[in-house]
């Protein structure tokens, strides 16, 4: 039997009473505004989510640039004060410098240094802390797409399509018909496994037996049966 999954009006009849169908061929579609309007609703929630995102991974990636960024600066300042350190260091020896530059120059190094060595720990740590969110945002994402299509899977629902391969037998459906959730529209009686019913003489009914075989003609034709 085919049921409407969703309620709505018929808008349009796709297929004829008595039309051969595949399986999930459609057969008319409905439309439903309310419906539609939630939808649209939860998809711009969804939306938005996703919308947010994907501006927190742009700002993530653009915080690991300056970083690289900021790491370079350091260590171009790291070679600067140490070439600067060993000048003064040698003029100092040869007594062609003050021992207060001298002990300037170091303390610049020294400080350039222990910046290096707080930017590569940071770096570590911001890296660390972006691949986690990273994994966390991609089962988000994932999670957010499989509500999309559970926010949209009623919309698909008002395309009433063919349950089973075969014959659209039966099909009560007009257009601009109101239908609610669960009316039964029509049947398709599947075409590679027919039954039949047959009247037996009371002298036959202790012969019959489950598995019994048997023929009949059709339109000159011979098909065998099996009870």
């Amino acid at each position: 039997y085919i049921d409407a999954l969703e309620g709505g009006q018929i808008n349009e009849i796709l297929l004829e009473e008595g039309a051969i169908v595949e399986k999930d061929e459609p057969i008319l579609r409905l439309t439903n505004p309310r419906l539609e309007q939630i939808v649209l609703n939860r998809e711009a929630t969804l939306f938005e989510q996703i919308n947010n995102m994907e501006i927190t991974r742009l700002n993530m990636a653009s915080q690991a640039i300056r970083n690289r960024q900021d790491l370079m600066r350091v260590g171009l300042d790291l070679q600067q004060t140490d070439r600067q350190y060993i000048k003064t260091k040698s003029l100092f020896e040869h007594g062609l410098e003050s021992r207060s530059n001298l002990e300037i120059s170091e303390e610049k190094y020294q400080n350039s240094k222990r910046l290096k060595t707080f930017m590569l720990e940071t770096v570590r740590q911001d890296s660390l802390y972006r691949m986690n969110q990273l994994a966390s945002l991609d089962n988000r994402a994932q999670s957010l797409n499989r509500q999309l299509d559970d926010v949209r899977r009623p919309l698909q629902n008002l395309i009433v399509r063919a349950p089973v391969k075969g014959q659209l037998s039966e099909l009560n459906a007009e257009i601009g018909r109101l239908m609610g959730q669960g009316t039964r529209i029509g049947k398709v009686d599947v075409m590679d496994g027919f039954k039949m019913r047959v009247g037996v003489d009371e002298f036959y009914i202790t012969k019959i037996v489950a598995g019994l075989k048997g023929t009949i003609e059709i339109d000159d034709d011979i098909y065998e049966l099996k009870i």
